[in-house]
């Protein structure tokens, strides 16, 4: 008696949980889709180089994600983007000089930046063999 009872026990339980591990599947796989096209979207948003649409065509193309969710996040992301850059511009009109030199002060700063990386990485090489 108590034999078979674990026996029917363990077949109710086992299918409610592939029951339950179905659903639970959907709704992860619908929570991964929703994170992953708000995480494009974030990423499309972000005004700096190589954060824009054409970046983020190419992750969209990468995922399994359906054309018009993607479409969607991408347009969402630009549309942020330029909200950004908009009020940017607006906040520092008359100063558009001086943040341009500022950005070239810091691509210089970066470049010098990896050259002094690159050449201590060949001193290293250098001194290792």
């Amino acid at each position: 008696m108590i034999l078979t009872r674990k026996i029917k026990n363990r077949f109710i339980t086992g299918f409610i949980q592939s029951r339950y591990n179905k659903n639970l599947t959907k709704l992860s796989l619908k929570q991964t889709t929703v994170k992953k096209l708000l995480l494009l979207s974030l990423f499309v948003a972000i005004p700096l180089p190589l954060t824009g649409v054409w970046s983020g065509s190419i992750i969209a193309g990468a995922t399994n994600l359906k054309y018009w969710q993607c479409f969607t996040a991408i347009a969402i992301g630009s549309l942020i983007a330029c909200s950004i850059i908009l009020l940017v511009c607006l906040c520092f009109e008359g100063m558009s000089i001086y943040i341009l030199y500022f950005s070239l002060m810091l691509l210089g700063a970066f470049l010098l930046f990896e050259i002094i990386k690159i050449i201590i990485n060949k001193i290293k090489r250098k001194n290792a063999s």
